[in-house]
């Protein structure tokens, strides 16, 4: 049987009763081989995929394998009631992952659709240093480099996922390094965008490894880095290059050239920014509140219907945002309805504009219109409810301060007001 033994039920006819996972050096590199224990519990009239992937705990792919079980030779449709089928899975693992405990997650989904039946970690591996550029896993990096920069690093490859963006967009990149001797500074990656006129925008000064500090790097050693450049939101619209230097403290090192020094900047390729429609103008509020939010973002005021509703119903609450100056963090707006002991009876959590107004691509001046519909809990019982309306930092979770005009602190949200919920 399975060594890490489990009870997952992956929809109501398959159950996944445990899990091996084993560690392989083989000439292309690392594998790893997971070894997945199915049990059908009914019958399954579905040909179901397998996906195992391997992920870090921000959600950075390190090794991912899609396949029909058992090697195609025993699809879900085939499998019969009570019987428990192996299936075994070889990953190869990027070239660079930083060590440490990575997850292995589990989908199992309609190949035709790409809809999930479910979706489930399993458990987790620990892996060690990538050494040398020999016998690694796949480079996974669409640009090959070899620039070397002070003979301290080379940049072995790089990609950069996108090519046309919005402001306020996220730039998402990975480099591929290998420290070419031990690295005892702080070493950080400067990015940038330049425009046709040479302008900088969104210049970014980040720790170069994430959190894995070169100092913790051997030499020989080869890093998987994975970065993310932020576009402005005043960016204007047009064909920018990304560029970028390594600093070492505060020097820029620079790139050598059959031993020559050349500069220190490395062009790293075009994208296009393409804006979106603004509206400057401030309509007419129902409900206006004037409540900032942090630094840079003012609650203009609220329109909620009904002001009556039953379980099973839907509020209508529609935001007025305006910005007042750039943000550097997407933001995600909470919208909770609560009782009157203060217990969440439905809720609605977005980045502005079902996603598609990001706090990162605001500008000055602007006013954002932002509708949401909350769906009230089916056994929520009839009384009086407010409205609590806030924003946070997915990431970390922290809230925006609440300031009333005269710059007085109200708290961590805004209450908004109150509703009736009708019986049944």
């Amino acid at each position: 049987g399975p060594s890490h033994p489990l009870a997952l039920p992956f929809g109501e006819s398959i159950l996944m009763t445990g899990y091996d996972a084993e560690l392989r050096d083989t000439n292309s590199g690392p594998r790893l081989r997971v070894t997945l224990y199915w049990q059908a519990i009914g019958a399954i009239d579905e040909d179901y995929k397998v996906s195992v992937r391997l992920l870090d705990e921000r959600g950075h792919l390190g090794a991912v394998q899609d396949a029909y079980p058992v090697g195609d030779a025993y699809r879900t449709n085939a499998w019969r009631s009570g019987e428990t089928i192996i299936d075994t899975h070889d990953l190869p693992i990027l070239a660079g992952l930083p060590p440490g405990e990575y997850g292995i997650h589990v989908t199992m989904y309609d190949p035709e659709t790409l809809a999930p039946l479910a979706s489930a970690p399993v458990g987790n591996v620990s892996l060690g240093p990538t050494l040398g550029l020999a016998n690694v896993g796949p480079w996974d990096v669409a640009e090959d480099v070899g620039a070397n920069f002070a003979r301290r690093l080379s940049l072995v490859g790089y990609s950069a996922v996108g090519e046309e963006f919005r402001p306020g967009d996220v730039i998402p990149m990975t480099f591929l390094w290998q420290a070419l001797t031990a690295l005892d500074e702080e070493y950080h990656l400067v990015l940038w965008l330049e425009d046709g006129a040479g302008q900088k925008w969104g210049e970014a000064e980040l720790p170069l490894g994430g959190r894995y500090a070169p100092g913790a790097w051997e030499s020989g050693q080869v890093v998987r880095d994975w970065q993310a450049l932020l576009i402005p939101g005043n960016a204007n619209d047009g064909s920018y290059r990304v560029k970028m230097q390594v600093l070492a403290g505060d020097e820029a090192l620079p790139r050598l050239f059959w031993s020559v020094p050349t500069s220190s900047v490395l062009d790293l390729g075009e994208i296009e920014v393409r804006g979106r429609e603004r509206s400057f103008a401030v309509p007419d509020v129902l409900q206006p509140l004037e409540l900032r939010l942090g630094a840079n973002v003012m609650l203009l005021g609220y329109d909620l219907e009904p002001m009556e509703v039953r379980p099973d119903e839907q509020l209508h609450l529609t935001l007025y945002w305006q910005c007042l100056g750039l943000v550097d963090t997407s933001y995600t707006v909470f919208v909770h309805l609560l009782d009157e002991e203060g217990n969440i009876r439905g809720q609605h959590d977005s980045v502005p504009g079902q996603g598609t107004l990001p706090t990162t691509g605001w500008v000055e001046g602007e006013v954002i219109t932002d509708e949401y519909r909350i769906p009230v809990h089916l056994d929520a019982p009839p009384g009086p409810y407010t409205i609590a309306v806030g924003m946070y930092d997915a990431d970390t979770g922290h809230r925006l301060p609440v300031f009333d005009a005269g710059g007085s602190l109200l708290g961590d949200h805004v209450r908004l007001a109150g509703v009736s919920l009708a019986a049944h």
